[in-house]
């Protein structure tokens, strides 16, 4: 009767063991769940964000269109948001990622086909020394670590460029280099091999397996390009990100794989992106692979 008792109870307590063990494994999974699920939901919630501005972008440009009114790009427009059209459109929430993907890139399309004034509207005179102060203050204000070591030629080379732009590519391209740099040293020189367009040359001392540029394509320089953040917080972010695509079909970007001290890019940008020929960069630097 002893042996009966002794046998329940070490069945009891074994049942109690495998019940609280099978709970605690369900609560961490369920908590797993929770946060993986909040970090979609959050990821998605930004996406949306970007795709609702984007959208009131192509709304207020399509309104400026049509309107007689020429202040109409002044001010946002009400629209559906993006769940709203998803629900028009009849999408569930499987075809998410589709539909999110094909607004953003009509969007940008639309911008891009119908912003060209606002494309060239950027564009100013400027001189390659203010060029490269403004791209001095933006390292400074992004409190980058870089030591930029200038090589100008003498007299000032005035030229045509979105100022905002160019200085973004190439503060972004500064940033790429100082992580690869051994010294956090990014030295820059201009120099104008043809008229129609400027080669900013900027290079940077690295580890061995690096030099050359092994092992660095410029597809790398663009895995971290866009900051959500910063397209959120402007008013015409999709036009901003049409402007860089301008920027970047009129000029070209290839590494220097003769340059065997470390990393460098050479960047050809035309003098005036406005009667840009693309034919004057073949075979200097039209390699973008």
């Amino acid at each position: 009767m002893v042996f009966l008792c002794n046998i329940e109870s070490n069945t009891e307590q074994a049942i109690t063991t495998l019940v609280m063990v099978v709970s605690l494994i369900i609560a961490i999974l369920l908590v797993f769940l929770i946060y993986h699920w909040m970090r979609y939901r959050k990821n998605v919630a930004q996406i949306g964000d970007l795709i609702d501005k984007i959208h009131a972008e192509r709304m207020v440009m399509r309104r400026a269109l049509y309107a007689d009114d020429s202040g109409a790009t002044q001010e946002m427009v009400e629209v559906p948001s993006w769940k709203e059209r998803m629900h028009r459109k009849r999408a569930g929430w499987q075809d998410l990622s589709l539909f999110m993907t094909k607004s953003l890139t009509n969007d940008l399309l639309y911008i891009s086909s119908v912003g060209r004034d606002e494309f060239e509207v950027c564009i100013e005179e400027t001189t390659i020394s203010k060029v490269i102060e403004i791209l001095r203050d933006r390292l400074r204000y992004g409190a980058s670590k870089a030591t930029l070591e200038i090589s100008l030629p003498e007299g000032d080379i005035p030229f045509y460029a979105d100022v905002e732009c160019l200085t973004i590519v190439l503060g972004h391209l500064t940033k790429f280099l100082v992580e690869l740099s051994s010294n956090q040293h990014v030295g820059i020189s201009v120099e104008q091999r043809c008229p129609s367009f400027l080669t900013i040359i900027m290079e940077t001392h690295t580890s061995p397996e690096n030099r050359g540029g092994l092992g660095v394509e410029v597809t790398d320089i663009f895995d971290e390009f866009v900051d959500l953040q910063n397209v959120l917080q402007r008013q015409l972010g999709g036009l901003l990100m049409c402007r860089l695509i301008y920027l970047l079909i009129c000029s070209s970007m290839r590494p220097d794989r003769n340059y065997r001290d470390g990393v460098r890019y050479l960047i050809n940008i035309p003098s005036d992106p406005r009667r840009a020929d693309t034919d004057d960069l073949k075979g200097t630097s039209k390699v973008t692979t």
